[in-house]
């Protein structure tokens, strides 16, 4: 029926007709200012904590994870200053120790320089009395013609050595003296190799005092000297390999690198000698087995 139909649009009440924002008649819609609904008021409040217990729980397991941690810094802390400190104890245990070790060194060295020089003492003692005490003797071998019949003579030979620094100081640079008296030295230090090693170091020492001069022909005197008691027989191979590898007696005489270097050449033609000897010998024991093959 007509009736019934919906109103038109023009039949519709208009905007300006509605009941507007906090009118009277707005209430209904829980608008205006005294009307019902939500107030502005109860819109502004915060909305209520939901699960209590699972944000306690959260906290408190926040808590427990800060505690460990500052647990754990403090007892790192603890842990690098126990290791300074015994890194600290054992630095100074190693120097306490290292002061100790010297300290001994230094006792030990000085015990040995006192004891060498309460030796050079003794020697030097020695050896002036033995001076003293054939003092004629030493005289006639070095005035004689045939000083070799003077040692023969002496009821009690003098040292080798004292004869050769006696000599030495009378002729200084001067070795020609050698040949001539080299048979006395050989009576006087006979096989003993000791005694032989103490006429080269007489000799060292001596030329040292010089200097090292050199002849002529630029030749180290020290070497000539050498060889001149080698050939007079003074002084064996076996004298001069003991001074060549004696090391007691450097302090007392010095010189001994520098001898070294000097007579270097005659030293290793002394090396050459005991080669060929070696091969004499071992041909003679070759001989030897072939005789006894042939009988």
């Amino acid at each position: 029926r007509m009736d019934d139909r919906p109103p038109r649009f023009e039949d519709r009440p208009r905007y300006d007709d509605r009941p507007r924002y906090g009118s009277r008649d707005d209430a209904r819609y829980g608008g205006g200012y005294g009307g019902g609904g939500y107030s502005s008021r109860e819109a502004a409040k915060e909305p209520e904590e939901q699960f209590p217990d699972l944000q306690a729980a959260m906290a408190k397991e926040q808590a427990a994870l800060d505690q460990k941690k500052e647990h754990e810094k403090e007892m790192a802390q603890k842990q690098a200053a126990e290791a300074r400190k015994r890194n600290e104890e054992a630095r100074e245990v190693a120097e306490r120790e290292r002061r100790e070790r010297d300290e001994a060194r230094r006792d030990e060295e000085e015990r040995e320089v006192l004891a060498a020089e309460a030796t050079r003492r003794e020697r030097a003692d020695e050896a002036a009395k033995a001076r003293d005490k054939f003092a004629s003797t030493i005289a006639a071998i070095a005035e004689a013609e045939d000083a070799a019949a003077v040692v023969e003579a002496s009821e009690e030979k003098p040292p080798a050595e004292l004869v050769v620094a006696s000599l030495l100081e009378r002729h200084g640079a001067d070795v020609s003296w050698i040949e001539a008296k080299g048979a006395a030295l050989a009576a006087l230090a006979g096989d003993d190799a000791n005694a032989q090693m103490m006429i080269v170091l007489v000799v060292q020492r001596h030329f040292d005092s010089l200097g090292f001069p050199k002849d002529d022909d630029n030749a180290p005197v020290v070497q000539t000297a050498f060889k001149r008691l080698f050939f007079a027989e003074a002084v064996t191979e076996d004298g001069f390999r003991k001074w060549r590898d004696d090391d007691e007696h450097d302090d007392e005489y010095p010189g001994k690198v520098t001898a070294l270097v000097q007579c270097n050449d005659f030293i290793a033609w002394l090396d050459s000698l005991d080669d060929e000897d070696e091969e004499e010998q071992d041909d003679d024991e070759e001989e030897e087995e072939d005789d006894d093959d042939d009988v």
